[in-house]
């Protein structure tokens, strides 16, 4: 089975367990996410087989040496299938790209190449979802 490496955000519980509560209002999911393990998917760094203990503690070294800048993530689009139910950044994305550079940026420095796979920032809310409610929110 292939493991995904991936960048992941967590907010603050107050801010996950709003979005859990409001999204479970609009769409029935089959499970819902811990509240503990809610986060956002910033990057896609790739997929293997073979474990990558070097890439996570390059990534994580790297990212421990700086701190991010504050910003305003707005999340608004819902996305939902049989297999899971994303929230999607919406509106000018400012706060989402201020974020995605900043990694990006010390990814680079770190000689740290994400996957170019059309990746989306997104939050996992749920999973098995059927479509109901509106569209955007």
């Amino acid at each position: 089975m292939k493991s995904r490496f991936l960048i992941l955000a967590y907010p603050p519980a107050w801010i996950a367990k709003t979005i859990l509560d409001h999204c479970t209002k609009l769409v029935d999911v089959g499970t819902t996410v811990a509240l503990a393990r809610l986060h956002m998917t910033l990057e896609f760094l790739g997929e293997s087989r073979t474990p990558q203990t070097d890439l996570v503690a390059r990534v994580r070294a790297a990212l421990d040496q700086h701190d991010l800048s504050a910003c305003d993530v707005t999340l608004g689009r819902l996305v939902a299938n049989d297999k899971a139910a994303l929230l999607q950044s919406c509106g000018s994305q400012s706060g989402v790209k201020i974020l995605r550079t900043g990694v990006s940026r010390i990814l680079r420095d770190a000689g740290i190449t994400p996957q170019p796979k059309g990746f989306y920032p997104h939050v996992t809310y749920g999973y098995r979802a059927t479509r109901s409610g509106r569209w955007p929110i």
